[in-house]
């Protein structure tokens, strides 16, 4: 049976995460702190030789790999672009405070925070009242959201069908509402990835469905 492995890692941090904003599609660069922790993140992965690495198509996502790979002891390939590994887009909230703009929405709908809708609820009704409350409704709804997760983890399969090691480079809330989905016990409301982690999957295809299997989440070196 093919086995893909991938390293799936949150970007270093940048500076919209020292001011606490909301950062999905737009973006900011990394903060000398994010280029030593992606350097950190590099040489843990040193000894790994990667099939191909993918990065979403953020600024922040390829400064990250292309340190990673500067560490790397083996012939790294070129990093490969995809759109649908960018975070989640907040639509008219993008820039705009984390804390405020969730508390927001959330009293809207009688909850005080976006975790607690989550938990009496569903990520994806998290991300669609998000959505209807974005005065311009230009949010990423949980439909659209996961569908394009999905679109990033099949295009990554059927690119590689030899199967492999990936390095991924990608987003928190990217990698939060994957593991929500795959392996909630993990319990990433608690323990949001963090800048630099790694997070390690396995794909497979039983009967041409993807199965997605988590080896370990939010590791930090």
């Amino acid at each position: 049976m093919t086995t893909l492995t991938i390293d799936f890692v949150r970007h270093g941090q940048t500076l919209f995460n020292t001011l606490h904003k909301l950062q999905g599609w737009c973006d900011s660069p990394l903060t000398e702190f994010g280029r030593e922790t992606a350097r950190s993140t590099g040489q843990h992965l040193a000894d790994t030789a990667y099939t191909a690495i993918y990065t979403s198509d953020m600024k922040r996502s390829m400064d990250t790999a292309s340190l990673i790979a500067s560490e790397n002891h083996h012939s790294v390939p070129v990093a490969h672009q995809l759109v649908s590994l960018r975070e989640i887009f907040f639509g008219s909230f993008e820039g705009t405070d984390n804390d405020k703009a969730w508390a927001e929405v959330a009293r809207s709908h009688g909850y005080q925070n976006q975790n607690e809708i989550i938990q009496a609820e569903s990520f994806s009704n998290a991300r669609d009242y998000f959505k209807k409350h974005d005065p311009r409704h230009l949010a990423e709804d949980g439909q659209e959201f996961y569908a394009r997760q999905e679109q990033a983890l099949q295009t990554m399969w059927d690119q590689n069908p030899q199967g492999g090691r990936l390095l991924v480079v990608t987003h928190g809330t990217f990698l939060k509402a994957l593991i929500l989905k795959h392996a909630p016990e993990l319990s990433p409301l608690n323990h949001y990835p963090e800048n630099g982690s790694v997070t390690q999957v396995e794909l497979t295809q039983v009967q041409e469905k993807l199965t997605l299997s988590v080896n370990f989440y939010n590791q930090t070196y």
